[in-house]
């Protein structure tokens, strides 16, 4: 059986939510895991287009992103913080 479409897509940056991230810092522990209607994994190399707010990729890779082997988008070390995440004010 053939994979279908994106339908869910689950955000782990567990580490990240601990703390309040500052402008500058990368996020080392950001993964995407991306599943169909079925809640299977997706198609390895099915491609997405990741939009951020507040955070903006380290590599020249704009926001269109693959999806691994495992069905992840892995972004482990790819996001920068740019304006005050998890903070208050």
């Amino acid at each position: 059986v053939k994979p279908g479409l994106p339908s869910t897509i689950n955000m782990d940056m567990s580490l990240a939510w601990e703390k309040n991230l500052t402008p500058g810092e990368v996020i080392d522990d950001a993964l995407l895991e991306v599943l169909d209607h079925c809640g299977n994994h997706v198609e390895e190399g099915m491609e997405l287009i990741v939009n951020t707010v507040g955070l903006s990729f380290v590599d020249k890779c704009g926001p269109v992103r693959k999806v691994n082997s495992e069905g992840f988008v892995d972004l482990r070390g790819m996001l920068k913080v740019v304006s005050g995440f998890g903070s208050e004010g």
